[in-house]
């Protein structure tokens, strides 16, 4: 009898320990939901503020029945053009490299939104490397009648450059890389790598305005490179365009696109200059404390300067091609935020050492 008590009360208790876990749960869920409507109003109406910012730099041009954001600027008689590529998830390019741009007035450059991009239209683009080629080399000749060019590839955008290299080799006249990935980084990794269930998520919080709820997805101007005028703008552009359906669907392409371009071979016969960061080097060094904390965290655990090392793969990699010069700079991965002076001297000397 005491037994069947003491059971009766037990089941009481797993039966209210289930009610009061249901009832937090569902205050989660309902907490969760005004948290998202908020950010959705609040998202709606900063839209509406920050309409003012949003107007494209460059020109619109139409590329398979959709608007693609292209901009040309710099000098049209130039020796040499500069298109610039951009990496996955990027969203403000088109401002955050203004800075390096006038520093190279004296080339013609032009530079193009991917759909999904920045300001070029959002729809659901293919984007496997064939067709995210096409699309750009039509946005080019939209705006130049150049027949040849420097192909600048940022990150992940060096798959692009390299398959138009590979496909196209008469229109390239060399690759500038900064910090441009390789195809072979891409060969061991699972098909999906870059895209899971955590970018749809993204991709419907974005949607509804979640990501006005951190501000840690906005840039900083810690080197004072961009004026207030810049920053708004691109702040509104990330706000608006922080994760697009074209982005998503880059992502879902981006280790497979970067097995094709592997599989194709490297163009030999065109001159790279690839220049890649390295945040152990000053002034960089002792200009951010988490580089310098790594720094003296890796330097302890090895005789080698850690400077030293930093770029040993892509050093190792690259040795096999005579037509590549490697290159490093002080600063962060992201390099173009940094130090645009420095690297267009460094495109500077390249180019005119191959006049």
């Amino acid at each position: 009898m005491k037994d069947d008590k003491i059971k009766k009360q037990q089941r009481r208790y797993s039966m209210l320990i289930l009610k009061v876990m249901g009832a937090v749960l569902a205050a989660v869920v309902v907490a969760m939901a005004c948290v998202l409507v908020y950010a959705n109003v609040k998202h709606k109406n900063a839209l509406k503020e920050e309409e003012k910012y949003l107007t494209p730099p460059g020109q619109m041009v139409e590329v398979n029945g959709h608007e693609i954001h292209v901009v040309h600027r710099g000098d049209e008689s130039a020796k040499h053009a500069i298109v610039f590529i951009h990496s996955n998830k990027t969203v403000d390019d088109s401002i955050a490299l203004e800075p390096l741009w006038d520093e190279l007035s004296d080339y013609e450059i032009i530079y193009v939104d991917r759909s999904g991009v920045g300001y070029s239209e959002d729809w659901d683009a293919p984007k496997d490397i064939e067709s995210m080629l096409e699309e750009t080399r039509s946005a080019v000749k939209a705006v130049t009648n150049r027949k040849t060019y420097i192909l600048a590839a940022i990150q992940s955008g060096g798959m692009l450059a390299l398959d138009w290299a590979d496909t196209y080799p008469d229109e390239v006249e060399s690759i500038i890389g900064l910090q441009m990935y390789l195809p072979e980084q891409y060969t061991n990794l699972d098909d999906n790598a870059y895209c899971s269930l955590s970018n749809k998520i993204m991709l419907k919080l974005v949607n509804i305005g979640g990501q006005r709820l951190s501000d840690s997805v906005f840039p900083d101007n810690d080197y004072n490179l961009y004026s207030k005028d810049q920053m708004d703008r691109r702040d509104a552009l990330i706000a608006k365009n922080l994760y697009t359906q074209g982005m998503y669907n880059e992502d879902k392409n981006l280790v497979k696109n970067g097995k094709k371009v592997n599989e194709a071979g490297w163009p030999e016969a065109v001159k790279m200059y690839l220049i890649y960061c390295n945040p152990y080097e000053d002034p960089y060094l002792h200009e951010n404390e988490d580089a310098l904390e790594m720094y003296e965290e890796v330097a302890s655990q090895s005789d080698a300067d850690p400077a030293d090392t930093y770029n040993t793969n892509y050093r190792e990699s690259l040795k096999a091609h005579s037509n590549v010069t490697v290159d490093e700079i002080s600063g962060p991965d992201r390099l173009i935020v940094y130090n645009p002076q420095k690297i267009a001297q460094m495109i500077q000397g390249y180019t005119n050492g191959r006049n």
